[in-house]
């Protein structure tokens, strides 16, 4: 690499408010475009594998890890720490490394990529962009003369907190080395569960057990002192108690200095509440969503929110025009759009129970699964556990009946408790006919894993019909695919407002928008006017394929109940002729779930019995096209999203595409059949059909124009018959 592309200005970013010592500031490196455009590529490709690679016990800067699981597992030791009778005692060590990207040895890096096993290409990439660097330190915008370095990475290079991760992770061998040679004691808080030695965070580092014996010793090779009481863990306060108010005193203050500066200025109305909204609710954000605040600080930071919203210029004396819970609510109810740190707080400890329930094998989930066991809505905590898993239980009410399961490989989906079939679990249902050999039953032990099929005879045996042919419907599993959840995170990644709006406020909300506009009364009421009732049209027609060519048309339909459903498919010739057609009942699918489930079953049709090597797939479903295609990531990890793109590949040449509802109408018209009759249909031939779907597909053969009557500009859209 050219020594002009490591050319690195240095800016000095203040840690402190009095920075008067070297050690005050942060060097923050500046580097080159083309060097960061590099090193970028280069750090692309190695985040990918890296969460492979390093240790569970460094929760940062890889994909699938969160800090917020090193301050929980903190906090699970600290609630141990100070229940922990005196003949096992237990101290924690708490180590943060100063300078450790500077003190990086650019040999050690080296050798720690040789022993992961990287090429020696990739090697030498790696450290061409690391070594021999050459910097100036801009001092009032100003750069000093350049001098070089002989150690360290870059801070502000993409590179550099993914290297130090691999620096670090010997680290975390060698203490685990320790560990199974007994020279140190792993924190294992039950039996069965892990066995965590430490854990780390970049440069952070907390040792959650050691012998009490050693005390003096260490704190007098460390040179540290002892601290009895709060620790500060990554910013957070841990005590192993709930946090009392004199605890976060530091958060109230930070706000008020914030607002001290603030309200010397003359601002608009519309200025303060955008400052609230963007800089000062921001602040708390962290400390909710890695520890349980106590509601007397939330309500003192919301009435200091009150007040400068109010209370102009001077930040105090004004009178609170609108309830505060009005002002929370969204701006399309008639508020100013803010957030209630009280929901706020709900919704990040809502956001726990999702995770745990989402992430399973993550270390923390793992620990708190030993500790205590799997979530049950309903079940209170006792005094015993610890005030995480307290708030945890209190809010699995509102989350866990949210959650449905989408099948993998059967191995992590309680039978009975969980939801994986229907839209409740099998134990509530009254078709259920032996619930006491299910009892701790999974999903894989009614599954044939040698044959490839459900074990029939036990399903029917064990279930009632409509239930028996429910889970019979169900594609095979993927031994290679593990189950993931669904529901309200099927395709989508997970926020505290999505587990706002699904799992705490269940209830439909009314706005003023929705009753004035998009209501069904509304809709007939602006619909006399003329200014919405001109529409654009489309002229839609179903197209044949190429010659050689199959298309596959696919649709799913569900009942109004919620709970049956269908999915159907058509598969015709360039001639337009049909092939073939079928589609059967579904029970507790979602429409997005349906809609996979009959492209599944179409494209299984025409490779495995028509043999064919050329398809089109059609389905008027945008999200599951571009699912498909790969456009849209979200889906990516649905097991009949990879079982549909594995089928793909086996053909010479597959496209898939979205049509209008219009074009699909033959499909459509299956998936709505057999929704209202159970078993499987399959027809190969017009004589088998009845006379509706013959008409439907005479017309596509004949080219026949639907009009398609398109959204307006009001939003509006007109259906024509």
């Amino acid at each position: 690499m050219s020594r002009d592309w490591q050319r690195t200005f240095i800016t000095l970013i203040p840690k402190r408010q009095d920075a008067t010592e070297p050690g005050h500031f942060r060097p923050i490196s500046l580097c080159s475009t083309l060097y960061k455009a590099t090193t970028k590529i280069l750090a692309v490709r190695l985040r990918d594998i890296l969460p492979r690679l390093i240790s569970l016990e460094q929760g940062a800067f890889l994909g699938g890890r969160s800090i917020t699981d090193n301050v929980l597992i903190a906090q699970e030791f600290m609630f141990d720490l100070r229940r922990a009778p005196m003949r096992r005692s237990l101290m924690g060590i708490k180590l943060d490394m100063e300078r450790a990207y500077d003190r990086v040895r650019w040999d050690f890096l080296q050798q720690s990529l040789q022993g992961f096993g990287f090429p020696e290409i990739w090697i030498s990439w790696v450290m061409s962009c690391v070594r021999c660097p050459s910097f100036a330190i801009l001092v009032n915008g100003t750069p000093s003369r350049f001098f070089e370095s002989s150690r360290g990475l870059r801070q502000g290079c993409p590179l550099s907190p993914l290297l130090f991760t691999v620096c670090a992770d010997a680290l975390s061998r060698l203490l685990r080395h320790a560990t199974s040679t007994q020279e140190l004691e792993a924190y294992r808080p039950a039996e069965g569960a892990v066995s965590i030695s430490h854990i780390l965070y970049a440069d952070d580092c907390l040792f959650p057990k050691t012998r009490v014996a050693a005390k003096h010793s260490i704190l007098e090779i460390l040179g540290v002192g002892e601290q009895v009481g709060i620790l500060t863990y990554l910013g957070i306060p841990i005590s192993g108690q709930r946090l009392r108010s004199r605890d976060l005193t530091f958060l109230e203050l930070s706000i008020r200095q914030r607002l001290e500066g603030w309200q010397r200025l003359t601002l608009s109305m519309m200025g303060r509440i955008t400052l609230v909204r963007s800089v000062l609710s921001a602040i708390p954000t962290y400390f909710l969503s890695n520890s349980l605040i106590p509601m007397e600080v939330l309500r003192t930071i919301e009435q200091l929110f009150r007040d400068f919203i109010w209370g102009g210029s001077g930040g105090r004396g004004g009178i609170h025009l609108v309830a505060w819970e009005v002002v929370c609510q969204p701006t399309r109810a008639g508020g100013l759009g803010l957030q209630s740190m009280v929901v706020r707080r709900e919704a990040l400890a809502a956001l726990h129970v999702a995770r745990f329930m989402l992430e399973p094998d993550s270390l923390w989930s793992s620990l708190m699964r030993a500790k205590y066991g799997a979530l049950v809505p309903g079940i209170r905590a006792g005094r015993h556990h610890s005030p995480v898993w307290r708030e945890m239980c209190a809010r699995a009410v509102q989350v866990l009946p949210e959650i449905t399961w989408s099948i993998g490989d059967g191995r992590s989906i309680d039978v009975l408790a969980d939801r994986w079939v229907t839209e409740q679990p099998i134990s509530l249902l009254p078709t259920l006919v032996d619930s006491a050999r299910l009892v701790g039953c999974r999903v894989c032990d009614l599954y044939d894993q040698a044959g490839g099929q459900w074990r029939e005879g036990l399903v029917r045996e064990t279930f009632g019909e409509q239930l028996a042919e429910a889970i019979l419907a169900l594609p095979a599993l993927l031994r290679e695919e593990s189950d993931r959840n669904a529901g309200i995170f099927e395709g989508r990644r997970i926020s505290s407002r999505m587990v706002v709006d699904r799992a705490l406020l269940q209830v439909g909300e009314v706005t003023a928008a929705s009753a004035v506009f998009t209501s069904e009364m509304a809709r007939d009421i602006w619909g006399t006017s003329p200014a919405f009732t001109a529409p654009r049209f489309a002229l839609v027609s179903w197209v044949p394929p190429p010659l050689g060519h199959l298309k596959v048309n696919f649709d799913g339909s569900m009942m109004m109940d919620g709970v049956f459903g269908g999915v159907g498919f058509v598969i015709r010739d360039s001639w337009g002729r049909m092939v073939a057609a079928g589609g059967q009942r579904t029970m507790g699918l979602s429409v997005v779930g349906a809609e996979l489930r009959a492209a599944w079953e179409g494209l299984s049709f025409a490779k495995r019995v028509l043999g064919a090597e050329w398809v089109l797939l059609e389905g008027d479903s945008s999200v599951v096209v571009d699912w498909i295609r790969g456009v849209d990531r979200y889906g990516d990890g649905h097991p009949l999203i990879r079982e549909i793109r594995r089928l793909a590949q086996e053909f010479g040449g597959f496209q898939v595409a979205h049509v209008y509802r219009e074009a699909n109408r033959a499909a459509d018209w299956v998936a709505s059949f057999v929704a209202r009759h159970s078993g499987e249909f399959l027809w190969t031939s017009v004589g088998e059909i009845s006379s509706d779907l013959y008409s439907l597909l005479y017309r596509d053969l004949a080219g026949y124009l639907w009009i398609k009557c398109q959204p307006d500009s009001h939003g509006i859209t007109i259906h024509c018959p």
